[in-house]
C-alpha cells in the first residue's frame, strides 16, 4: 500500500531530521529548508496532499509560505508547527494560511 505523500518545510536541520526519523515509516517525505525551493517543487507536484511548514524562518513566514501553497492547490491539508505560541501569528496562520492545525 502506498503512503500518503507529506512536503515538510522548517530552516533547522535538526528539526527536519526530527521529524524524518519519525514519520518516514508513514508517510512519502519532501523535505526543504528553504521555502522558495517547496513552492517550486510544489508547483511541479500539486498533488502532495499534506504541507507541514514551522512558522518562523527568516526568508518567508508558515503563513506567507501557505498561502502560496494554497494558490497552487486550495485543497490540501495544511498544517503549522511552532516553538513559539503567540496570538498574532496564530491570527495570521489562520487567515493568509488557512491552516488545518496549529
Amino acid at each position: 500500500m502506498d503512503k500518503p505523500s507529506l512536503l515538510i518545510l522548517d530552516d533547522e536541520k535538526e528539526v527536519l531530521n526530527a521529524l524524518n526519523r519519525v514519520l518516514r515509516k508513514h508517510f512519502q517525505l519532501y523535505l526543504f529548508s528553504d521555502a522558495n525551493e517547496a513552492i517550486g517543487f510544489y508547483q511541479d507536484n500539486p498533488n502532495i496532499p499534506l504541507i507541514l511548514t514551522d512558522m518562523r524562518m527568516p526568508v518567508m513566514d508558515g503563513a506567507t509560505f501557505l498561502g502560496k501553497i494554497i494558490d497552487i492547490n486550495p485543497h490540501c491539508k495544511r498544517f503549522l508547527l511552532t516553538g513559539h505560541a503567540d496570538i498574532n501569528l496564530t491570527v495570521t496562520a489562520v487567515n493568509e494560511g488557512k491552516i488545518c492545525h496549529y
